[in-house]
């Protein structure tokens, strides 16, 4: 959780032909939201979490709680998978 988005997309560096340099932080954080977009967590709630990160220091336990909330909607999925898996895997077996 200490780590915070960028800025706005408008204010990334660029190279000397113009593109924009995304650095190894900004890759992390693309990589945190595709994570948690991957995982189910609804666009809304990834922009909330985005808009706390940015706003900082006093935001941390609302940042916790839509983690936590994200948390059990995951492992509810994976109780739900985790049957449907096994039964693949016997069929596999066969």
């Amino acid at each position: 959780m200490n780590r915070l988005p960028p800025s706005r997309p408008d204010t990334f560096e660029r190279t000397a032909g113009g593109r924009r340099y995304y650095g190894s932080h900004d890759v992390a954080w693309l990589n945190l939201c595709l994570v948690l977009r991957g995982s189910g967590m609804p666009l809304p709630a990834i922009r909330r979490y985005t808009e706390l990160a940015r706003q900082g220091d006093g935001t941390e336990a609302e940042r916790l709680a839509l983690l936590r909330e994200h948390e059990q909607s995951v492992l509810a999925q994976l109780r739900m998978l985790n049957p449907s898996l096994d039964l693949i895997r016997r069929k596999v077996a066969i």
